[in-house]
Parts: structure tokens; C-alpha cells; sequence
């Protein structure tokens, strides 16, 4: 080993090299297209949405990154057409984890690179596994995270390479690293798949088994009778169906988006003790609160009781006649998302409208039963919660482990075999 001179490599094997990024790489830019020119079929594009996707893991350019546009639009733009050990950058990011999110071209077919894109085109002979793999790390992407500016987005630009340092194993060792960390990774994905499997069954099973209780009751043998609505299906024959109105008051709140907080984010409420800091609470007592628009519109419940300040396009459930807050809370959270895939809301941008909150249908138990069902509840939920937030450890740990071999073996630290 000997000192790289470099503050985020530290040491590195004696025969690799270090030099700039912009000595090694060309650079070009990606099509002038927009997302209202892509098509069903056509010529394969992979633009800023795909390499900031989840999907994409930095090193292999799978089916799934690629959209298409029409061939016509990309006559004459030889510098976009991709090539075998390409890397396309995002131009820019929202966040500064997104800084250096890009695809590694690992295939030979016409693929172009289409809008906020930057092409880094290398110069001489590269594995472009080692190098996709060097571009995830952790420590690589601080230098640009140092460099990149914000106002509402960071941008990511070709001058920004111009201080940015690479690693140079030799071609074999390059070969090697990209090969054992395929493996390694490989696993680690693996592993990951079935963790997220497991949390996604048992986030269904929790969800189920709300609907079936707050439906059905927690008597099984109990008798059963048409509800009259598809959504609800069958209910116990002591059940009587009330639309919302007639069992809260609803109003939506008085704060805007000049309220904004730090960051230029309005929460979708604010409570004490922060509120009574700065006396601007409105509301006080127990309620529910839903999201009245946007992409969290019928899908977003908080359960509530105290001081709080409420946005104005939330909607505040309070006064509860013959129905238990938590009831209603779990009822909600049950039945609106259904409502919203299927009901009259959906626009362009989702959004719940009073009359049709108003009009909601709850199947009534008595007001014991109501209490019985979320205390039942709140025991097998957070049995649940538990094994999902353990199963959310292992995934933070698998994330964990990844990052550190990709940071060995990358940077030398640790020798891969032949």
C-alpha cells in the first residue's frame, strides 16, 4: 500500500494510479426531449427519472430503466447515442443523496441518453463494472456533494467534475473487483428481495386484518347481513349504516403555505409544544385529520388530541357523536383509499371533496364494541409493527454491509482473488 495524497481514499496498492475525472472522461449531453415526447414503442432512452428510480442499482442498465421515443429525434444527435462503458449522470438532483446517481451502459444495442442527462464518455479502456461500482460509494459521491449547489435542486454539472478524483486499478484488477462485488452484492440483493417481500406481507396481512375487524367484528360466529355496498360487503346484523355527517363535525384548517416552516415545508399539522411557542394553534381536543389533496389525499390519517394547528387543506373530523375516534380513525384508513382508485375524485391531482367525505357510509357497531375493536387492534398491530421494524433493521444492515465492501474492495482496502 502506499498514501494516495487523497483525503477519501487514504491508502491504495502500489500499482494503482489516481488522476482527475475530467482527464479520463468525455463528456456530452443528453437529448433536448421532454417526457411529453415519449412513446410506446421507438428508440430506447434512459433519462433523469430511471437513474434516480430505486430500480436502479448504478451498474447494470437493465429493460425496466428504459423509455422510448420517436426515432426521428434523434437524427444527427451522435454525442446522446450510448455506448458500451458510458456512464449517464442525472443532471440534477432534489436531494443530496441523488448527487452521482447514475446508469452504467453494459450493453452494446442503440440506446440514447435522453433529457437531464450527462454523459461521461471515458477516454481509454475501462471495466465499466469497477467504475460503476467506485461511483456508488459512499466516499466517492462526498466530493460532489461538497461542490454541488442548491436553490431548489443540485445540479450536476460537467464543470463540477473538474475537481473530482478517480481511482485507476489496472485493467485486470478492475475486472476482478467488478466480478467479486457482483457476487457479493449479488447475495446482498438477494437477501434484501426477500426482506422486502416479507415486510410488504406482512404490511398486506396488517391492513387485512384491520378491514376484517372493523367489517366483520371480532366475533366470528357472529350473524351477517348484506350491507348494500360493494366496498363494505356483508356486516353483523346489529351493525346500522350512518353516513359520516351525521357522527362528526368536519372542517378543513386556516393555516397556508406562507406558513411554512425553515425548510419551506407546511406539516400537515403542528402541534404542542411547538405551537405554543409561537401562539399559532387553532384547534384543541380529540380529531382525525385527512389529507385533502395531493398525492396523500384519502391516504393520510393522524390521530390527534391537544393544540394543533391544521393546514387548510386538511380536513379536522371532530365532535364525535356514537363513534370512537380511534374507530373512525381505523375505518378511514381501511376504506378511503379504496373510494379514492375508485370512486369520482380522481383528477389530476387527487383530491377529496367535502360533500363526498360528508357522505361517507360507516357500519356502526354499539360504542363498546368500537372500543373493544381498537384495543384488539392496537395489541395485533404492534405485534406487526414490531416484526416489520425488525425486518427494517436487516434491510438498514444489508445497506449497511453493501456500502462497506463496495468501499473495500474499490478503493483496495481488500484484495479480490482471482
Amino acid at each position: 500500500m502506499k498514501p494516495s495524497g487523497v483525503d477519501w481514499i487514504g491508502d491504495v496498492p502500489e500499482g494503482w494510479g489516481i488522476d482527475k475525472f475530467c482527464y479520463r472522461f468525455d463528456f456530452a449531453k443528453g437529448l433536448n426531449i421532454t417526457k411529453q415526447d415519449l412513446t410506446e414503442t421507438g428508440v430506447p432512452v434512459v433519462s433523469y427519472g430511471q437513474i434516480h428510480s430505486k430500480r436502479n442499482n448504478g451498474v447494470h442498465l437493465t429493460d425496466e430503466l428504459l423509455r422510448h421515443i420517436p426515432a426521428e429525434l434523434t437524427k444527427g444527435e451522435y454525442a446522446a447515442r450510448l455506448k458500451r462503458n458510458d456512464f449517464v449522470f442525472a443532471d440534477t438532483s432534489e436531494d443530496v443523496e441523488g448527487i452521482g446517481n447514475c446508469v452504467t451502459v453494459n450493453r452494446d444495442e442503440v440506446i440514447y441518453a435522453g433529457y437531464h442527462t450527462l454523459v461521461a464518455r471515458p477516454i481509454e479502456k475501462v471495466n465499466c463494472g469497477y467504475f460503476g461500482y467506485l461511483f456508488k460509494s459512499e466516499c466517492w459521491r462526498q466530493q460532489l456533494r461538497r461542490k454541488a449547489n442548491s436553490v431548489k435542486v443540485y445540479s450536476i454539472s460537467q464543470r463540477l467534475f473538474k475537481g473530482v478524483s478517480i481511482l485507476l486499478p489496472p485493467l485486470d484488477e478492475q475486472k476482478r473487483i467488478a466480478a467479486k462485488l457482483d457476487r457479493l452484492c449479488g447475495r446482498v440483493d438477494e437477501l434484501a428481495e426477500n426482506i422486502k417481500g416479507e415486510i410488504a406481507a406482512l404490511q398486506e396481512y396488517r391492513k387485512s386484518l384491520i378491514i376484517e375487524c372493523v367489517t366483520k367484528g371480532l366475533n366470528p360466529k357472529a350473524k351477517m347481513k348484506p350491507s348494500g355496498v360493494d366496498w363494505i360487503g356483508d356486516i353483523p346484523e346489529t351493525r346500522t349504516l350512518m353516513r359520516l355527517r351525521y357522527l362528526v363535525s368536519i372542517t378543513t384548517g386556516d393555516h397556508d403555505t406562507q406558513d411554512a416552516d425553515d425548510t419551506g415545508e407546511y406539516p400537515l399539522y403542528v402541534r404542542s409544544p411547538i405551537v405554543e411557542r409561537s401562539q399559532r394553534y387553532t384547534f384543541e381536543g380529540p380529531g382525525v385529520l385527512m389529507a385533502g389533496d395531493g398525492a396523500g389525499a384519502g391516504r393520510i390519517f393522524h390521530l390527534v388530541d391537544g393544540k394543533y394547528a391544521v393546514h387548510q387543506r386538511v380536513y379536522r373530523l371532530y365532535n364525535f357523536s356514537e363513534i370512537n375516534q380511534k374507530f373512525l380513525w381505523l375505518w378511514l384508513q381501511s376504506f378511503f383509499p379504496i373510494i379514492m382508485d375508485h370512486g369520482s375524485a380522481q383528477s389530476t391531482v387527487p383530491s377529496v371533496r367535502l360533500p363526498m367525505l360528508k357522505n361517507l357510509i360507516v357500519a356502526l357497531p354499539t360504542m363498546n364494541e368500537q372500543r373493544e375493536i381498537a384495543a384488539f387492534l392496537d395489541k395485533r398491530c404492534a405485534v406487526i409493527d414490531a416484526k416489520i421494524a425488525e425486518r427494517q433493521r436487516q434491510l438498514e444492515k444489508l445497506g449497511e454491509y453493501r456500502s462497506s465492501v463496495i468501499y473495500e474492495y474499490v478503493t483496495g482496502k481488500k484484495e479480490a482473488s482471482a
